[in-house]
């Protein structure tokens, strides 16, 4: 029997994972939201404690993806899943364009966006709506790129490019970094920084 679908973290990013899970087959009327900060149903589906994630019978009868935005708390939260024994999944919508299958576990793939030859996408990514990985890109795991962004070269560990940014071949953004929406990230960022404008700078 298929295991039931669980999404963890019932919020607008959550939601738009669960469109997501209708589109690609993935959701066949069996899930739940966890959430510790809401109670309820949200789109018809039950949101349950995050505690619930513990619970040894609950692991082994669901699927999981983790749909927080914050990159750290994405990564950190699926890791202890993973340790526990839960199986997280991927996800792709149908309309994405895959000209590479190296998508790492529990990255999910919004529609229309581009993933090209030979690009890596790590561990408990987001790849949203329209955004392109370019040729030979890496994404790190954790790591984020939005609306209608352009990646190329390399982006680390749970960092976040914003919408409508673009990074240039070649250039590394380091880990736990910031990108402005809008930003044309032309040389490499260091760890830890944010960077805005065109072409991008250090704040």
């Amino acid at each position: 029997m298929l295991k039931h679908l669980c999404l963890y973290g019932a919020s607008w990013h959550g939601r738009e994972v669960f469109c997501i899970a209708i589109d690609s087959g993935l959701y066949i009327g069996r899930g739940c939201f966890l959430d510790d900060s809401k109670t309820g149903k949200v789109d018809g589906m039950p949101i349950l404690p995050g505690s619930m994630a513990k619970d040894p019978e609950f692991l082994s009868s669901h699927r999981f993806l983790v749909t927080i935005g914050d990159n750290e708390a994405r990564l950190r939260i699926g890791r202890e899943i993973e340790k526990r024994g839960g199986e997280v999944i991927s996800l792709v919508h149908p309309s994405a364009l895959l000209w590479s299958n190296d998508i790492g576990k529990g990255s999910v793939i919004f529609p229309r966006a581009i993933v090209s030859i030979g690009a890596k996408v790590g561990d408990f990514c987001i790849v949203n709506k329209h955004a392109t990985v370019g040729h030979g890109a890496v994404m790190e795991d954790g790591s984020n790129i939005a609306d209608s962004t352009a990646m190329s070269g390399r982006i680390g560990t749970c960092s976040f490019m914003g919408l409508h940014a673009v990074a240039i071949p070649d250039v590394d953004i380091g880990s736990h970094c910031t990108v402005g929406a809008g930003a044309v990230v032309i040389r490499s960022v260091p760890d830890g920084a944010t960077v805005v404008g065109v072409p991008a700078r250090q704040k």
